[in-house]
């Protein structure tokens, strides 16, 4: 008897997986069939248009932008890259490609200036990186007329690979020390000429800390950079070169904690001017996404870092709220680029700057 009971449940066990699967492949047919349809008859003779993501180990925000795009627009599939040889002759087959890591991967920057040379359109532009200079971005600033940091670029502490003295003979010697520390003046900061690099940062209170900071840079290249005490900081997320959304954030704390939790409880007037300040910046840059901090102290605006295109977005560092906002903003923007109801047709960069005299 117990083994009849026993033989029964096993059979029964089985007949539930059987029809569990049996029903689980069904539904797995009949979506697939349904987008088959819908792509054969319904979008015949219409090439679907393709969004391709690059990046690393962010992986919440690029699969969130990906499934914000396959629910919303069915003529447009978003997907991951996959990258293997690529030959001269190879493109990708995309039309639009958001990067996410390309400053990291040198292959995929390679990568990237290929699709824009077919035409791609990469978001943001890959030759961009010509921006990740930070004596340029605050040269850039000042030649717009904003109120940023003094910065100064100096010599490395040693001579490059493949240089010598004899390469350096249009060096002042020696250097004026103490003219510099007199127009930056202390504390100032010394980090290494790039964006977002912390990993060579030092916060200087004399001239005794700085040699012993400048003694140990070796090849770098640094700049000698001004410290203000703002009491308050704001990152602005620009979105397509036209739509602003304001956060507070405070560099000084760990990455978690930087941003506000709440939304910026500022003057209509300052609000309003940080927002021109930072569309404007990305419009003469011509970079569609991107992120600018600012620092205010008694009501006055400063510019303090403008070329943040690759910015880590977390859920568990910015609030839900202004999260699923960026998911949006950028997802819509992306469709619309494949859709052709926007245009990015960037120049070369600094091109257009140039010319302005």
């Amino acid at each position: 008897m117990f083994l009849l009971v026993s033989l029964y449940s096993v059979l029964n066990l089985i007949r539930n997986i059987y029809y569990f699967f049996f029903n689980l492949t069904i539904k797995f047919v009949l979506k697939y069939l349904i987008l088959f349809l819908h792509y054969k008859f319904f979008l015949k003779g219409h090439k679907m248009k393709k969004i391709g993501l690059l990046f690393g180990n962010q992986v919440d925000f690029p699969f969130r932008i990906i499934d914000y795009i396959n629910s919303t627009q069915k003529e447009i599939l978003a997907e991951p890259i996959r990258i293997g040889f690529v030959a001269t002759e190879n493109s990708l087959d995309y039309d639009v490609i958001f990067d996410r890591i390309s400053y990291s991967v040198p292959l995929y920057q390679s990568i990237l200036k290929k699709a824009f040379l077919d035409g791609k359109i990469v978001v943001n532009n890959p030759f961009l990186r010509l921006y990740d200079d930070l004596f340029f971005q605050y040269s850039l600033l000042s030649k717009l007329g904003f109120d940023t940091l003094k910065t100064v670029i100096i010599p490395t502490k040693e001579h490059v690979e493949g240089t010598t003295s004899e390469t350096y003979r249009n060096l002042e010697y020696p250097l004026d020390w103490s003219a510099l520390f007199d127009y930056i003046g202390f504390p100032l900061s010394f980090k290494v000429n790039k964006s977002n690099s912390e990993t060579f940062n030092f916060r200087i209170y004399n001239p005794m800390e700085f040699f012993s900071a400048y003694d140990g840079s070796g090849t770098k290249q640094m700049v000698v950079q001004q410290i203000i005490e703002f009491k308050e900081y704001y990152r602005a997320f620009v979105i397509g070169q036209k739509q602003v959304k304001l956060i507070g954030f405070d560099p000084t704390k760990p990455l978690h904690l930087r941003y506000s939790q709440e939304q910026p409880k500022l003057a209509e007037s300052i609000q309003n001017e940080i927002e021109k300040i930072a569309l404007t910046i990305c419009n003469e840059m011509e970079i569609p996404i991107n992120a600018i901090d600012f620092g205010l102290i008694d009501s006055k605006i400063y510019v303090i870092d403008c070329f943040n295109p690759y910015l880590i977005i977390e859920p568990t560092h910015i609030s839900i709220q202004d999260y699923d906002w960026l998911i949006e903003k950028i997802a819509s923007f992306l469709m619309d680029l494949a859709l052709g109801n926007e245009t990015y047709s960037p120049t070369l960069p600094i091109s257009k700057l140039i010319t302005k005299g």
